[in-house]
């Protein structure tokens, strides 16, 4: 739905919303201030919020690691 095709893959969506972030000039998490020393207090307090509380895919450590270090 993201690209207007119906048969998109998984990986050409991805590729729609970085390129989006791109053109609006979003930064990562660095270019607003976070820190990679950060990530431990984020991953604690995102794992207590009412989202991940509802959220159907349970999310380890490492997996809250790896999307903190994506978006860095």
């Amino acid at each position: 739905m993201l690209t207007g095709n119906p048969d998109a893959t998984i990986e050409e969506g991805v590729r729609w919303i970085v390129r989006l972030a791109e053109d609006l000039g979003i930064p990562g998490l660095h270019g607003i201030g976070v820190e990679k020393s950060d990530f431990d207090q984020i991953i604690a307090k995102s794992k207590v919020s009412s989202s991940m509380q509802k959220n159907p895919v349970i999310l380890d450590d490492r997996n809250l690691a790896a999307i903190l270090t994506e978006a860095f």
